[in-house]
């Protein structure tokens, strides 16, 4: 499901909840009405963002496991669908009824039976708003692609951080995303990449948007003693393999 669909299904009633932790909660998924639902029945998929409401509040969670807890040999209407949660955070109502800042935490939780919904396009916004905080802007979120995703920089680089995956995952590209957003709002800020295996070719040539004449190039700390086949791209993923092979 791409953010279209996610924008076109929003405010659907999806689900009831049915049990209830300091943390999480499990929802029971209802059939969608046909008439708003698309092609799929369960418009529902990992990561993607609900809301549900309180007393005082409406609660954030995000889908984080699907289960079938007595799947039949064959799907059946009557199967019974489990998607797990983990509460984000929360909007509080002040006085005049509208809805407060989103907040990390939950200071209430939703009931038994409380009714779930897909978040809007307007929730996500809100979910996921620019803090006032220094950011650096990496792309738009997998739910709404008209809302950007934002990183912490100081929170970020505050403290150590693994990004980590399978071969191909597109672990570098990754990297470079967050090194090119950081250094273009930063443009005085300094970089030092090791990378010893060479696993990493793509990080040595960065471009960054805009005016390019002053923006800094990402490079290796070998410079100009580097051999010059060592800096051409078309030259490297050999390079990588000769050095592996040793």
């Amino acid at each position: 499901m791409d953010g279209s669909d996610i924008g076109a299904l929003s405010d659907v009633r999806i689900g009831r909840i049915i049990a209830v932790s300091a943390s999480q909660a499990v929802a029971l998924l209802e059939r969608c009405d046909p008439s708003r639902a698309s092609e799929r029945d369960w418009p529902v998929e990992m990561g993607a963002l609900v809301k549900m409401q309180t007393r005082v509040s409406t609660v954030y969670g995000m889908v984080s496991g699907l289960r079938v807890p007595l799947p039949n040999l064959s799907p059946s209407d009557q199967e019974l669908k489990v998607i797990e949660l983990e509460l984000a955070g929360e909007t509080l109502r002040e006085e005049n009824g509208e809805q407060g800042a989103f907040r990390r935490g939950v200071s209430a939780h939703p009931a038994l039976d409380e009714p779930v919904y897909l978040a809007s396009p307007a929730d996500l916004a809100q979910v996921y708003a620019r803090p006032s905080v220094a950011t650096a802007r990496i792309g738009t979120l997998h739910q709404d692609s008209a809302v950007p995703a934002y990183i912490l920089t100081n929170e970020l680089f505050g403290k150590h951080f693994s990004i980590v995956g399978t071969t191909g995952s597109g672990k570098s590209c990754v990297v470079a995303t967050i090194l090119s957003a950081v250094i273009e709002r930063n443009p005085n800020a300094h970089v030092m990449l090791i990378d010893r295996r060479r696993a990493a070719p793509a990080l040595l040539a960065i471009q960054f948007r805009g005016d390019r004449r002053d923006r800094p190039r990402l490079g290796s700390s070998a410079g100009a003693g580097q051999d010059p086949r060592r800096r051409d791209p078309r030259r490297q993923a050999s390079l990588f393999r000769e050095t592996r092979a040793r």
